[in-house]
């Protein structure tokens, strides 16, 4: 099982799967994008953000900080 760093620590990964739309795929494979390198680190970014966002609220209620990031929403 390959592992990456996240917060300093080594970290297994983990498969999953997600759906894109094909001809985002396809442009992306043409380019030679690597897809989950790229989810992966955009992921990260997400979660550090959201996470400092939590903070700066105490995990008080967030409201719809985030709404966007879940099903059926996106970046």
């Amino acid at each position: 099982m390959e592992t990456f760093e996240y917060k300093g620590k080594q970290r297994k990964r983990k498969n999953v799967v997600i759906t894109l739309d094909p001809e985002l795929v396809k442009k992306a494979r043409k380019l030679g994008l690597n897809i989950s390198k790229i989810c992966e680190n955009t992921l990260i970014q997400a979660v550090k953000a959201l996470e400092q966002v939590f903070d700066e609220n105490k995990g008080g209620n967030l409201g719809t900080v985030g709404s966007g990031l879940v099903r059926g929403g996106g970046i």
